[in-house]
């Protein structure tokens, strides 16, 4: 049986500018990485948006944005409630399928305190 082994990396994009100066995240080299659980999250009291991509000129057609921002609106009846906002988490899970050599691509267009999480779970080397 293999051994697994998980790391937490947290990279601050605060002062990234989306598509121009992207932080390059890379899986660690110590590990066969078959899961990746990715968060972004602001860290003051500000709406912030973070851009994840796997080219190095993300673009709107090719990163996927992540928010903080959740909006609720509630209609009087017989209305339904609407919930609104970007995504904050993202799981990649290649069990069964082969081990994680991707490189991402991420920023923000938060001035002050926006960072992305990564949670790398893999198989150690022996």
């Amino acid at each position: 049986m293999n051994k697994t082994s998980s790391q937490i990396q947290i990279v601050d994009v605060t002062n990234t500018q989306y598509s121009v100066n992207s932080i390059v995240v890379r899986p660690p080299a110590f590990l066969k990485v078959f899961r990746c659980t990715i968060y972004f999250q602001v860290t003051t009291e500000e709406i912030g948006f973070g851009y994840l991509s796997a080219q190095p000129n993300g673009n709107n057609l090719n990163s996927l944005i992540f928010s903080n921002f959740k909006k609720i609106e509630t209609n009087n009846r017989p209305g339904t409630d609407f919930l609104s906002g970007a995504i904050d988490q993202l799981i990649l899970d290649r069990r069964g399928v082969g081990y994680m050599q991707d490189n991402f691509y991420v920023s923000s267009s938060t001035a002050v305190g926006s960072q992305f999480v990564f949670i790398w779970e893999g198989e150690t080397a022996e």
